[in-house]
């Protein structure tokens, strides 16, 4: 399929997503959701990548739907309209279950569906400049793109009541404050730099160990202590049988730096 709202390319064993409508501030049309479907579905059958970047091209990360257009069309039944909203929830969910660590890189405004793809993502950096907000509550809609989920898990019920039921805007030192990015950083320049930097970090990493605890650290948070040891008991024992952890058991008796092939 060729991609006219997203750049995709590949660094090693990182794929990189770029949204490509900066004349949009990157908002989501139908287009680019049946695009961003389709890559991140072709995107987990390939199993010679273990890192995943999402950034923006322009001066935005997203800034939620395109308001050009409509939610819901003329005679468009509920049933519809909520199929129509499975497809984008796909993308949320695809992200969660991807076998790869994924990273967002945001610039600018991180709006609406904009701020949950951020937040889908299970590492965020930023710029100091960017501002967030779930938005819905400002259009009369409720939170329906997973920041409902995501939030309270993140900076507590509270506070993610707050964000929620406002819609207000806040800056990225807050998030920052809150949990919500990892890492801040000066300006876009900086941000590419960062981002690629820990990307390359963790491509250089145990492919199997990387993708099991990503399975760990979403599979534990719905399961008590009991059963959150037995999923650590089965994905530990699987990497046990992986040549990364022969190397790097190797590395450590040799005091030098493994060098994991993804195996």
């Amino acid at each position: 399929m060729e991609y006219k709202t997203l750049v995709v390319t590949r660094e090693g064993p990182i794929d990189i997503i770029t949204l490509n409508r900066p004349e949009r501030m990157n908002a989501f049309s139908y287009e680019m959701i049946d695009e961003c479907v389709d890559v991140l579905h072709r995107l987990s059958k390939d199993w010679n990548t273990w890192v995943l970047v999402i950034r923006a091209s322009g001066k935005a990360f997203c800034s939620g739907h395109d308001i050009a257009e409509p939610l819901v069309f003329p005679g468009q039944s509920i049933e519809e309209v909520r199929q129509v909203n499975r497809t984008m929830l796909g993308i949320p969910l695809a992200l969660q279950k991807m076998n790869k660590a994924v990273i967002s890189s945001v610039q600018g405004v991180a709006l609406g569906f904009g701020f949950d793809l951020a937040l889908a993502s299970d590492m965020i950096i930023s710029t100091k400049n960017a501002r967030f907000s779930q938005g819905f509550l400002r259009i009369g809609l409720a939170p329906g793109m997973g920041g409902a989920w995501h939030l309270p898990r993140i900076i507590g019920l509270k506070k993610a009541a707050e964000v929620l039921f406002t819609g207000d805007f806040f800056n990225a030192e807050d998030a920052y404050r809150l949990g919500m990015i990892n890492k801040l950083v000066d300006d876009e320049e900086q941000l590419e730099s960062e981002t690629m930097s820990l990307a390359r970090k963790l491509g250089k990493g145990a492919a199997t160990a990387i993708r099991m605890s990503k399975y760990l650290l979403y599979n534990c948070m719905q399961q008590d202590f009991s059963n959150a040891l037995d999923a650590c008991n089965v994905a530990e024992t699987m990497t046990l049988f992986t040549e990364d952890f022969e190397e790097g058991e190797k590395a450590v008796k040799e005091k030098r730096q493994p060098g994991y092939k993804g195996k």
